[in-house]
C-alpha cells in the first residue's frame, strides 16, 4: 500500500487482493446461486446442520450484494427436505402464510418436528 500514490490505487490494489473484482465477484455469485439452486437436505442429515449450511450460502450472496427475498428462501428449504418430511411440509404450507413466514419461524418449527420424531 505504501508504494500507491492516490486513494485510487490503494482501492484498486485492495480489489484485486482480496478479491472483489467485478468478474471474480460474478464468478462466486453464479457457483453460490447454483449451489443454492442445487441445495438438498438429505435423509439423514440433522436440520441444524443442513439449515447451517443454507445459511451459509444465504449469507454468502447477501455479502457478494445478491440478496434473495425471505419467501423464496423459506419456500426453497421448505422444498428441500426428504419425502420422509412430507407431512410436516404440508402442515407448514397449509398453516403459514409463506410471503410472511420468515426463516427462522420455520427452523423453529422444524426442529421441534425433528425432535419429536427422535423422541
Amino acid at each position: 500500500m505504501s508504494s500507491c500514490k492516490s486513494a485510487k490505487e490503494i482501492c484498486d490494489k485492495l480489489e484485486t487482493t482480496y478479491e472483489i473484482t467485478s468478474d471474480v465477484k460474478e464468478i462466486k455469485i453464479g457457483l453460490l446461486n447454483l449451489i443454492h439452486e442445487n441445495f438438498k437436505v438429505e435423509l439423514d442429515d440433522d436440520i441444524t446442520k443442513m439449515f447451517d449450511q443454507f445459511s451459509v450460502i444465504v449469507n454468502g450472496l447477501k455479502f457478494l450484494g445478491e440478496v434473495i427475498p425471505e419467501e423464496r428462501l423459506v419456500r426453497k428449504f421448505i422444498y428441500s427436505l426428504p419425502k420422509s418430511w412430507d407431512s410436516k411440509r404440508t402442515a407448514i404450507i397449509e398453516a403459514n402464510d409463506l410471503k410472511i413466514l420468515n426463516l427462522d419461524a420455520l427452523m423453529g418449527s422444524l426442529l421441534t418436528h425433528e425432535i419429536m420424531k427422535k423422541g
